[in-house]
């Protein structure tokens, strides 16, 4: 029967995949798993078709070995013409295959050599041009190889079926497009599939990859049922009827078959790398498709696995602002008897004259609106109101000016306000900004152990304080104040560094203090009888509020108190503004220890390393030799003191630089007159930060108060603004800073009434202190400019996802 007869008998043969004109033929091979590697109802396993895969294998490669040799092909066994054929239709794979009468059909070299795509929408529609129809001439240069290779097929006899259909059968074998299992081709899968050539296409798909298809490419080298996977006995019979009815090749056409046999040696280099670059393709997507058809969790694993946690890097985060919140020390008390490490002291009775005022200063904003404000204990017991707070939606807003249209600042300042206690300065933010605020406290006593007078400057809690100028001599008491103004709980460590080494006492880590909590703690009960300590101050949790309380008691006679402040960072430039000299005359001379009644500068190192410092000394008239020679030496992890007794009367700043970094502070000392025992006083002026803007600086209520300023590098101006106590805000009032001087503006300069100054900075690095002197007597305090107000703050997130 022709091959038109068959089609017009059986119509749906014309597609053997499927029916006539179906884009998506329900016979179309699916992706094979594992489990049908040979072929549905297929009697052999797995183990048995690899090893006919493998040696099928090895007789096509023999058989590449000698390809232009026809006589030696046509003395091959069967399953080699087989292996070689599918050979040949792999170099043929994905080039759209074209036959016409009298003409053998070859691979299209523009053709996709591999298409590696599963997508069943690719299947080509045009199955007249697939199953070779007359009128189409191939366009490829390889057409005589691949009628050469189809020819001696035919010869050897290898395949009955089209032993008598002459080389004209390459036509009809030649339509078949290479279809691997699975994947739609761009040219005919339709017709290629169900031929014998399309099982042997299934072979070569995956000859090199799993093994998976090599029975049926053997099967369909015989024409045998179980051709291709899934494919009906009969296909076979089919496709070789069809082939053994194509029409003869005409004389020409079998001479330039002949021709091509010469021309396919030189080709074959070129053929074998297209060959092992397709198998390798091949065996990729075999293999895949085993694994997508044997389940989803496998087919994932090759797939790249996103990370457990993406890094979308460093960005910056506004931390809305809130209430400043500034913190004073209680007044100075008396510790009686000894205490144990890390517990509360006992305390004896206060003086009989003693006094202890607290001031505080809030200021507006640019709209004249004042924030809310008050004075509290640390519990939160309201002490005093400054302002009524604002309704948070109003407070919120930023405003330049006031409803009237007026722009300016005002202030609003409490004084005289009692409490022995911690007490604690809360102001409303404003406008999304933390509101400009301050506070102090004073102390001044006539009789007892601690007839002298302090003063301290409020500060905010902080995560890291450095504090100098501790003694725990016989007579010398050093009291560190700890405070939680917060609502979080803080944990603090403690790291005490004295002129011996590093403390190693029992009670410095792990001092708990829950929210409105506060603690005292007698250092000389970790680092007894030391002149000179360091105390380092670290908090998890909440910041914390750290104060130093010390006295000095020489047998019967007060040595005077005072307050020591947490100074600058350890760094290896210190500038430590307010120290003061007195003259020798006025110094005590008698038969009392006044040892330590001397000016004096002590550096700590917390360092493993020694320091070498070079020091300078910058007086009121410019810079003066340091006494004992500039460059000196701070042992590691210790403090070292160097004598100023031997500079002349007046206020100084000292500056250093060292090889590490260091902590440093300085005391001054302030005799009284009389005979016999000469009452004196001490203050201790911490190592300063630099001058900015937006400082509040609250003087203390008792006393009068000079501001010192220095400069080390050059040039720089100082913007001063009193604050009166009606909350007027003067005007201006602006210091030129000299280079290695120390200058001073004494408040009372700037108007009657000073309850406060506005200072802003401009120029080169500025450092200031207070210094405060009681009027005819010996008290004296040094206190630090309070750090500038806090704008709103970013923080730096490393956000991960």
């Amino acid at each position: 029967m022709s091959q038109q007869e068959r089609q017009n008998q059986d119509p749906e043969r014309e597609n053997p995949l499927g029916r006539a004109g179906d884009p998506e033929p329900s016979g179309l091979p699916q992706p094979v798993a594992a489990a049908s590697v040979t072929g549905a109802g297929d009697p052999r396993s797995t183990d048995d078709a690899a090893d006919d895969h493998r040696r099928d294998l090895e007789e096509a490669l023999a058989a590449l070995g000698d390809h232009d040799d026809a006589p030696e092909r046509a003395e091959a066994s069967e399953p080699t013409a087989a292996s070689e054929r599918a050979v040949a239709r792999e170099d043929d794979d994905a080039s759209e295959a074209v036959a016409a009468p009298g003409a053998s059909a070859g691979p299209d070299p523009t053709a996709d050599p591999a298409p590696q795509t599963s997508t069943t929408d690719e299947v080509a529609a045009d199955v007249p041009e697939a199953r070779g129809e007359p009128g189409h001439r191939p366009e490829t240069e390889t057409e005589t190889e691949t009628e050469t290779e189809t020819e001696t097929e035919t010869e050897t006899g290898a395949r009955p079926a089209v032993a008598d259909a002459g080389p004209g059968s390459g036509s009809a074998e030649a339509s078949a497009t290479t279809s691997e299992p699975g994947i739609a081709s761009k040219a005919a899968p339709a017709a290629a599939a169900a031929a014998p050539e399309g099982a042997g296409q299934n072979e070569a798909a995956t000859q090199d990859g799993a093994g998976q298809n090599e029975a049926a490419a053997q099967d369909g080298a015989t024409g045998a049922p179980g051709a291709s996977a899934g494919a009906p006995a009969d296909a076979a019979e089919d496709a070789g009827a069809a082939r053994a009815s194509a029409p003869a090749a005409d004389a020409p056409s079998r001479s330039a078959a002949v021709a091509g046999t010469a021309a396919a040696g030189s080709r074959r280099a070129q053929r074998e790398k297209r060959r092992r670059t397709r198998r390798l393709l091949a065996a990729a997507v075999g293999a895949g498709l085993v694994v997508v058809a044997g389940g989803g969790a496998t087919a994932a694993s090759l797939l790249p696995l996103p990370n457990a946690a993406v890094d979308l890097g460093v960005t910056q985060a506004t931390v809305p602002a809130g209430d400043a919140v500034l913190s004073c020390a209680p007044e100075p008390r008396i510790v009686e008897g000894t205490t144990a490490e890390g517990s509360d002291p006992e305390f004896a009775p206060e003086s009989e004259t003693a006094s202890s005022p607290i001031r505080a200063t809030v200021v507006s904003d640019a709209a004249q609106r004042l924030p809310g404000a008050e004075i509290s204990a640390l519990g939160g017991d309201v002490l005093q109101r400054l302002v009524e707070r604002i309704p948070e939606d109003e407070a919120a807003e930023s405003s330049g000016s006031s409803a009237e249209g007026y722009t300016g600042q005002t202030a609003e300042t409490a004084s005289s306000v009692d409490h022995p206690g911690w007490a604690v300065l809360r102001a409303q933010p404003l406008g999304g900004l933390k509101s400009l605020a301050g506070m102090s406290r004073s102390f001044n006593a006539n009789d007892g152990d601690l007839a002298g007078y302090a003063a301290t400057t409020c500060q905010a809690p902080s995560n890291d304080q450095w504090i100098t100028g501790v003694s725990t001599q016989v007579g010398r008491t050093g009291l560190l104040m700890l405070a939680n103004p917060s609502e979080s709980a803080a944990t603090v460590d403690l790291e005490l560094v004295g002129t011996t080494g590093r403390a190693d006492a029992a009670n410095l880590r792990g001092i708990v203090l829950a929210p409105g909590e506060s603690r005292s703690i007698v250092l000389a009960g970790m680092i007894p009888d030391d002149p000179a300590v360091g105390v380092h101050v670290t908090s998890t949790g909440a910041a914390v509020n750290a104060v130093v309380q010390q006295s000095v008691l020489r047998g019967l006679t007060p040595g005077g108190v005072d307050y020591l402040h947490a100074g600058a960072p350890a760094a290896r430039q210190q500038m430590v503004p307010g120290i003061v000299v007195q003259a020798p005359e006025a110094r005590p001379d008698s038969d009392v220890d006044y040892s330590d009644a001397v000016p004096q500068l002590q550096v700590a190192n917390p360092s493993t390393v020694d320091a070498e410092l070079d020091l300078r000394v910058f007086g009121p008239s410019g810079e003066v030799e340091m006494p004992g020679g500039a460059t000196v030496t701070a042992a590691a992890d210790s403090v070292t003191a160097f004598s100023l007794a031997e500079l002349p009367e007046g206020t100084y700043t000292v500056a250093l630089q060292s090889s590490e970094s260091v902590v440093a502070g300085a005391r001054s000392v302030r005799a009284g007159t009389g005979d016999g025992e000469v009452p004196t006083d001490f203050a201790w002026a911490p190592s300063a930060t630099r001058l900015a803007n937006q400082h509040v600086v609250v003087p203390p209520q008792l006393g009068d108060t000079e501001l010192l300023m220095a400069s080390a590098g050059g040039e720089a101006t100082v913007e001063v603004r009193p604050v009166s106590a009606d909350g007027t805000i003067g005007e201006v009032r602006t210091v030129g800073i000299q280079p290695t001087r120390t200058q001073a503006l004494a408040l009372s300069d700037l108007g009657e009434g000073v309850a406060a100054v506005l200072i802003d900075a401009a120029g080169e690095p500025v450092y200031a202190a207070q210094r405060t002197l009681t009027d005819g007597g010996h008290g004296i305090s040094v206190l630090p400019v309070p750090p500038p107000s806090e704008g709103q703050r970013n923080i730096a997130v490393d956000i991960v996802h």
